[in-house]
């Protein structure tokens, strides 16, 4: 199975399966590389449990699998992106 090509104004669902944003510097550390992917027109969001701050720099496993599954079950409802704006 080949997916189709990203085509401008498609959601990309950013999750932290790892770490969380904070432990990379958090939302204004990588202001640059939201605001590329706005420029190529698409439309870049995050998961629920993407932030948070552990002593592992990480959340719980059920937090992270909950975001992987809902980025690809297409269950976006997230307003992370206005972090950015």
């Amino acid at each position: 199975m080949i997916p189709a090509r990203l085509k401008t104004g498609d959601e990309i669902r950013i999750i932290a399966p790892s770490r969380t944003i904070d432990a990379v510097g958090g939302f204004l550390a990588n202001q640059s590389a939201f605001d590329k992917l706005l420029k190529m027109g698409f439309k870049p969001t995050f998961g629920e449990y993407v932030t948070g701050m552990t002593p592992d720099a990480s959340n719980s496993i059920s937090e992270r699998v909950a975001d992987s599954h809902a980025a690809f079950s297409g269950n976006t409802d997230s307003n992370w992106w206005i972090h950015f704006q």
